[in-house]
């Protein structure tokens, strides 16, 4: 494996674990337990749990779902805070 395909891995788990912890950061912001967030969302509580912890890759879609739905916030406004 080269060097160019352990560098982009490196940069996928992170990406999913800062994805992970702004997931996180405001479900607890709005004082959601998982089990709320999936009554919002739609998701299971274990699958929100791996989003938040930087296991599980959503698709756009979902993340939207989960996003807009669940935690209230505008899908621009998510990102914003992850670059």
């Amino acid at each position: 494996m080269g060097a160019a395909m352990v560098s982009k891995g490196v940069k996928e788990r992170a990406f999913k674990r800062l994805l992970g912890l702004r997931v996180a950061e405001l479900r607890r912001a709005r004082k959601f337990s998982q089990a709320e967030l999936r009554r919002r969302s739609g998701l299971s509580v274990e699958y929100i749990s791996r989003i938040e912890n930087g296991r599980e890759n959503p698709t756009i879609l979902t993340l939207r779902d989960l996003v807009r739905n669940g935690l209230q916030v505008k899908l621009g406004d998510f990102f914003k805070r992850l670059t």
